[in-house]
């Protein structure tokens, strides 16, 4: 634990170890002798004083709600002398680390970090830790980063609080098909009371809840797969493999974008999406029941966290759902076909993406009539497939129909190509 500095800084932050085993007492004693005043949580305080009681001659501050106003208060106090702010493991690692930079500026901050639970928990398994991804679910509802993580197959360390139990987490797993990964739970890491669990999502689950850490590792490879075969996805009407290829590469999409597939069928395109949208979300959405149902299905056989059924009718159950930076429309236009582009475009972020699937020669007239009244900008390609089919001992070429993929970008000022 270095403590040496060449400036003294207005407060020192002190992660304390939750094992003492990582501590160096001297090193600790010395930030004492050097510190006018001791700051911290009532806990944190509590336990330090008990570790060390030569700390019971200096003045304390007791930190409160609402946070900030504890940290503006620490802040006049520090220009009466230096401070010594006492935190649990490593102060940057969901800690108070970055709320301290909102209020003292760098040169006044020293921060000396011990082991986070992370580290504990992996020298315990004596694992690795440079793989890991930290996740905390204290107080989030927003779980897209855990999806991120269970779509790539990653190492995961949750932080966990009182509803987001490791019950919950069992189930969140079962969900999403991720039957596949370890827990490993840890509660009072470091203390007397330390205890620890392994379970697989399938299995009975004792842990009461409560604040807790756990690993979540997989126990083998998944690799996502690009271009299922549409035989996959039947019986349900999947969009034909290059058709897809073609509609996914129009769509320019990125890692981190959200994506809408409008009348979803067999979540064929939004399989094939996700593999792309590694950190982004897919949004499935199917009017008939029974193939929203399908689709959810295999999204948990495909362990395809990123991708969310949407079980409405468009554009009337897109009002929650974010915006999209793209969108697929595979399940025809419909008679409201440009009432619904309307909608749809509308949603649509600036320079989002547009991509439609057509067929029939009406529903191509209407999109184009949109498109000339609106004064988007658009492109449109002509698909002709053909593919090999037995005959006569051989094989022939078989042509299919012809699919139309209309390409829509949104602009801030419109202007289109298709003129």
């Amino acid at each position: 634990m270095a403590t040496t500095s060449s400036k003294h800084p207005v407060l020192t932050v002190l992660g304390l170890s939750i094992d003492e085993a990582f501590e160096s007492r001297d090193a600790v004693m010395r930030l004492l002798e050097e510190t006018r005043l001791l700051a911290g949580f009532p806990k944190t305080l509590e336990l330090f004083t008990a570790r060390y009681p030569a700390a019971r001659t200096h003045p304390l501050l007791t930190l409160g709600l609402p946070l900030e106003q504890s940290l503006r208060t620490l802040r006049e106090r520090g220009r009466e002398g230096p401070v010594l702010l006492l935190c649990n493991g490593d102060p940057l690692f969901f800690g108070l680390g970055a709320k301290l930079r909102n209020v003292f500026q760098p040169d006044d901050l020293r921060i000396i970090p011990s082991p986070s639970s992370v580290q504990l928990a992996c020298a315990r398994l004596s694992i690795q830790n440079h793989d890991i991804r930290p996740l905390s679910l204290h107080g989030r509802d927003d779980l897209s980063r855990l999806d991120e993580a269970l779509a790539q197959n990653e190492k995961i360390a949750l932080l966990l609080d009182e509803r987001h139990s490791p019950s919950f987490v069992a189930g969140y797993l079962r969900e999403h098909g991720a039957h596949h990964y370890a827990m490993h739970v840890f509660t009072d890491l470091g203390s007397e009371n330390e205890h620890y669990e392994h379970h697989m999502p399938d299995s009975p689950m004792p842990h009461p809840g409560g604040p807790a850490l756990a690993l979540l590792l997989p126990t083998r490879e998944r690799r996502p797969v690009f271009g299922l075969p549409n035989d996959f996805f039947s019986p349900d009407y999947a969009t034909a493999l290059p058709v897809r290829g073609s509609a996914v590469a129009l769509l320019s999409l990125s890692p981190t974008h959200v994506l809408w597939d409008i009348g979803a069928g067999s979540g064929a395109f939004s399989f094939d999406a996700a593999v792309l949208l590694s950190r982004g979300r897919v949004y499935a959405v199917e009017e008939r029941k029974e193939r929203a149902e399908r689709i959810r299905k295999r999204a948990q056989l495909l362990q395809a966290a990123t991708v969310h059924t949407v079980h409405g009718r468009a554009p009337e159950c897109l009002e929650t759902l974010p915006d999209p930076d793209a969108i697929f429309l595979g399940g025809g236009l419909m008679e409201e076909g440009e009432t619904l582009l309307r909608a749809l475009t509308a949603r649509l972020r600036p320079g989002g993406i547009l991509v439609a699937a057509i067929v029939l020669l009406e529903s191509l007239g209407k999109a184009l009539n949109f498109c000339r009244t609106e004064g988007v900008q658009w492109d449109l390609h002509e698909i002709q497939i053909s593919s090999s089919r037995p005959l006569a001992g051989d094989r022939h070429m078989k042509a299919s129909n012809p699919v139309f993929l209309l390409r829509i970008q949104k602009h801030s000022l419109p202007a289109h190509s298709g003129k």
